[in-house]
């Protein structure tokens, strides 16, 4: 079943990414879009498009938010006003907040739907050792 959905959703995105989008992806609006149609995309297949519309609007907005404040934390990581460590501390934090309120508005058993782990393991998605180790 997972593998039918897997190829469904590799097609819808790969819809996405026309060649006029790829030029595009510099500006922040057209990223945000190709975000939200991304997002849309994984939740019409794997939840199923007649799914509650306004949880999959909520659960995109958590996750354009969840990109601005990644793209904030990675500013301070380049130009060096944060360690490596504290950037990784940040990015962990990060992902388990915004899983916590992703989850809050879909439910655990549709957030692993979605995203394919419960919430509470999100912040371990990173390899720390290797992350740290600049490999």
């Amino acid at each position: 079943m997972g593998s039918t959905k897997d190829t469904q959703f590799s097609s819808s995105i790969q819809k996405i990414y026309t060649p006029d989008v790829f030029e595009r992806l510099e500006n922040v609006e057209t990223r945000d879009e190709v975000k939200r149609r991304e997002l849309k995309a994984m939740a019409d297949t794997y939840l199923g498009p007649n799914y509650n519309q306004d949880k999959v609007e909520k659960t995109i907005l958590i996750q354009l938010q969840a990109d601005r404040d990644q793209d904030a934390l990675l500013y301070k990581l380049e130009h060096r006003l944060i360690s490596n460590e504290q950037y990784l501390n940040g990015l962990e934090n990060l992902f388990l907040v915004t899983a916590l309120a992703c989850e809050q508005v879909l439910g655990a058993e549709d957030f692993e739907k979605l995203f394919a782990m419960p919430a509470r393991d999100a912040a371990t998605i990173i390899d720390r050792e290797h992350f740290l180790s600049g490999r």
